[in-house]
């Protein structure tokens, strides 16, 4: 059995992470599933590693339509 698990499925394990931080934010502020947001998020390697390989697919699953670097995580209406 192969246990060892690679840079691109860990990535993506950090992708639904980014993913749940982000819908968490948009429960606790009382958005809709309509609403767009931007989103700001914590600049660092691995988030900048997510965003640039899967931004797309972020703004999606989350109604964004902005992602931007900034010093902690937060979401715009």
């Amino acid at each position: 059995m192969f246990t060892e698990i690679s840079a691109e499925l860990e990535l993506e394990g950090k992708l639904r992470e980014f993913v749940r931080k982000i819908q968490e934010l948009r429960k606790e502020s009382g958005l809709s599933v309509s609403d767009i947001v931007g989103v700001v998020y914590e600049s660092n390697d691995q988030n900048k590693a997510i965003v640039d390989k899967y931004a797309d697919e972020i703004k999606k699953k989350v109604s964004a339509n902005s992602l931007i670097a900034g010093d902690t995580f937060s979401i715009k209406r």
